[in-house]
């Protein structure tokens, strides 16, 4: 057997085309068939119950398909992509329903013939928003029940862990040591950057609902979409191009993309949608603080 792998740095055969831009990523893909696209009107505020939605105007608009809300998806309630013992699991949504939770929270899709329509279109949307405080410290979010951001549960902890070192080795420290420094580090907020935002190209061909993703995980995203639209497993086709960079936030299913499955899976319609950088920005992936 030879070893001339072993030990051996191996040559990457993906730069050249990745390098030259002949690479195919998810909003390059073309399918031989109309392509319908969508855009998110987003909440503007971090908290707040949705008192009315008006998208009449934006229906008016040449080129718009449609626009869904949080009413017409009401009946599928998204767990978390990853069960944890002793986890919470708070109701959410596809789209916002009756309450936003965060800047950005998507609240309406809208779906038409051209990707610029459908984003014109969100300009055409009135949405009434009765504000409510919003929690940005994370120690005040742990310990003021008056401000809760999901209003099934109790607080505004979801998962809670508890870990001990062994025998009374923290206080035998702190008895021997000659200085003890107490310190609160605070980490500031952070966001996986990627070079590709998250992008989505999902047709149901009437057997097959077919998901061409920005995904680190497409077989448990393939797990995830199955489970939360009780649609077979096996009717579910993931295909993860070049996803120019993950970094965590790509293992994720976010509400947009839930809203893009059921969407595509109840119209039949081909869809694409292609996240903005702002959008990358303001609720991808943020971590920490």
């Amino acid at each position: 057997m030879s070893n001339k792998y072993i030990g051996k740095a191996i040559k990457r055969l993906e730069d050249i085309n990745i390098l030259k831009g002949k690479e195919k990523y998810t909003d390059d893909i073309e399918l031989p068939l109309k392509t319908y696209y969508v855009s998110f009107y987003r909440s503007p505020v971090a908290h707040g119950i949705i008192k009315k939605i008006d998208y009449s105007d934006a229906l008016k608009l040449r080129g718009v398909v449609a626009v869904v809300t949080g009413e017409q998806l009401k009946g599928i309630k998204m767990g978390y992509w990853m069960h944890m013992r002793n986890m919470k699991e708070p109701e959410r949504y596809p789209l916002a329903l009756n309450k936003v939770k965060y800047y950005g929270q998507p609240i309406a899709a809208v779906i038409a013939e051209d990707k610029y329509v459908a984003e014109d279109a969100l300009e055409y949307i009135q949405v009434d928003i009765e504000k409510l405080p919003p929690l940005t410290d994370p120690i005040k979010a742990l310990n003021d029940k008056t401000v809760k951001v999901n209003e099934d549960m109790e607080d505004n902890i979801i998962y809670y862990g508890k870990y001990s070192t062994h025998d009374n080795l923290i206080e035998l420290i702190n008895k021997t040591s000659d200085i003890i420094i107490n310190e609160t580090l605070t980490y500031g907020r952070t966001i996986a950057f990627t070079l590709e935002p998250r992008a989505q190209l999902v047709w149901y061909d009437g057997d097959r609902l077919n998901i061409w993703a920005t995904t680190q995980f497409p077989h448990v995203l393939r797990n995830y979409v199955a489970e939360t639209l009780s649609f077979p497993e096996n009717k579910i086709k993931v295909i993860a191009p070049r996803i120019g960079g993950g970094f965590g936030p790509k293992s994720a299913v976010f509400e947009d993309e839930m809203a893009l499955y059921a969407i595509a899976l109840n119209t039949g319609l081909p869809l694409k949608w292609a996240e903005t950088r702002s959008e990358h920005l303001a609720l991808t992936g943020h971590e920490r603080d």
